[in-house]
């Protein structure tokens, strides 16, 4: 059975090793340090001489707790969307979790060897919970909504903590901390922080004390990385982390940021070509007297930044339309690592996770709020919670419906587009029979220089000298290159042909 169980581990945990740097995030260090403590505390208890430890039992126990591990939403679902979807910095602070994970593993084998019961129960229990934070951190860390709401639950393998209480009467009794025991026999209302004690309705702690904040493993880092704003897991995060990473992580992750050194070269190099073809052609048209044309310049790299958390605790919060993503920061890539094309299934998987968020946090108005007040009896708050629930559920599936519809109508749009493509095509061939100089306009240029030559002194030679002119700038043809939707009118195209004194 030992061999079946360490067999399991290595399946499992196959690119695990040892980890000692630290995590990207601190929600990450924070479940490390906790899980840190809790094998501390585990083997605390020691093994109680003279119980027999049913050797079967507690082995079929350990399995059951690896296998627990294996489910297709977490191993196979998640895990599918993560190689397209996730970044290096995200990469990395999964890969701590389940080195973590591969340590609890070992120390259950070796609680199973030293017949320890309390330690194999404490270290089931962080199992579970390291295998919680795994699925929060793969949902929660892009997105600034998911909170880990079950983080202050005192656990198995936690060292004993008192809990919050009161009398349970709102608005008169006093949150005080305490033993949970102690609470329980006076028949008090028993919380797990002094935040859910005063959200109840009690008055806060006579000694006061900090309220404990959220807990959100969203972090910007995780996000693909933009050079405007200097969110993502950009170049320079990776140059600052690669080389405290353990192996074989370290060489995985290098290769990532040697790629991405490598594109960003190829783009360097490209943008240095464009500016100089844009002073080559500034210098032309300054020498040929035509109107300089400024490139706008190419913005310069905006050094690493990030926020991490709840959005209630960023520098800048939500802002005044109500909106909590930070400024610039990238949710999306719209290409996956493996197509030049845009990852159309991806964006629309995205489009309708975020309408089915939008719509869980969709607030009841007015009467409709049917959550009731603290102060009322159990009965009645039970019923307006489940209504609650119920318009919260509603509110999701019709965030799923609009999901549906949004492309279902660009699909009319798009299909007409396709199928007019080739009459575009042809269009925009005529259209550049005007615009060109090589075209119809050459012709019309050369056949009126050759009248113009034939018709000295004559009343022709005004009109002639007019189509010359027009024929000859760009300004005077603006609705076959789009020029029009910039304000281009006839009396630029007047201006540059020299015609002001001419009526139209």
């Amino acid at each position: 059975m030992k061999r079946f169980l360490l067999l399991a581990g290595l399946l499992l945990f196959l690119r695990v090793e040892s980890a000692s740097a630290a995590p990207v995030s601190p929600y990450t260090e924070n479940v490390l340090e906790r899980a840190d403590a809790g094998i501390l505390y585990a083997w605390t208890a020691p093994a109680v001489p003279g119980i027999t430890l049913i050797f079967g039992h507690w082995t079929k126990s350990i399995g059951s707790t690896l296998l627990a591990l294996i489910d297709t939403k977490q191993r196979i679902t998640l895990q599918q969307r993560d190689l397209a979807e996730n970044t290096a910095c995200l990469h990395i602070d999964l890969y701590y979790i389940e080195a973590k994970m591969k340590k609890v593993q070992d120390d259950l084998n070796r609680a199973l060897t030293l017949k320890n019961i309390t330690a194999i129960i404490r270290l089931q229990d962080l199992m579970a919970f390291l295998n919680e934070r795994l699925e929060i951190l793969f949902y929660g860390g892009k997105d600034p909504l998911i909170e880990d709401r079950d983080w202050y639950e005192v656990r198995a393998f936690d060292p004993p903590k008192n809990a919050w209480c009161c009398g349970g009467t709102p608005r008169v009794d006093l949150c005080r901390e305490d033993a949970k025991e102690t609470c329980m026999q006076n028949g008090e209302q028993i919380f797990r922080t002094q935040s859910e004690c005063t959200a109840y309705g009690c008055l806060p702690a006579a000694a006061g004390g900090a309220m404990e904040a959220p807990i959100c493993p969203f972090h910007t880092d995780y996000l693909p990385p933009s050079d405007a704003s200097g969110y993502g897991c950009d170049q320079e995060l990776l140059n600052a982390v690669v080389s405290g990473l353990p192996s074989p992580l370290k060489e995985t992750v290098d290769a990532e940021r040697k790629a991405m050194q490598s594109g960003a070269s190829v783009l360097d190099a490209y943008i240095a070509q464009a500016q100089a073809l844009a002073t080559l052609d500034r210098e032309i048209r300054s020498l040929l007297g035509r109107p300089v044309v400024n490139i706008p310049p190419v913005p310069v790299n905006a050094p690493h930044r990030a926020v991490s958390g709840c959005p209630t605790g960023w520098p800048w919060g939500t802002d005044s339309n109500g909106d909590i993503w930070p400024d610039g920061a990238i949710a999306w890539e719209l290409r996956s690592p493996f197509t030049i094309q845009r990852d159309e299934q991806k964006l629309l998987n995205a489009f309708q996770e975020l309408r089915m968020k939008e719509g869980d946090v969709r607030p009841m108005s007015g009467n409709f709020d049917l959550r009731g007040e603290p102060g009322r009896n159990t009965i009645y708050r039970a019923l307006n919670q489940y209504a609650a629930d119920w318009f919260s559920n509603y509110s999701v599936k019709q965030g799923v419906w609009e999901s549906e519809i949004f492309p279902l109508g660009g699909d009319t749009h798009l299909s007409v587009s396709v199928a007019a493509s080739k009459l575009k095509e042809s269009v925009g061939k005529l259209s550049s029979l005007a615009r060109d100089r090589g075209g119809l306009r050459s012709f019309v240029r050369n056949f009126a220089y050759y009248l113009r030559r034939t018709c000295i002194a004559r009343p022709c030679s005004t009109r002639l000298d007019q189509i010359l002119r027009i024929v000859l700038e760009d300004s005077c043809f603006p609705y076959t290159n789009g020029e029009y939707l910039k304000g281009v009118t006839y009396e630029q195209c007047k201006k540059d042909a020299g015609l002001s004194n001419v009526n139209p």
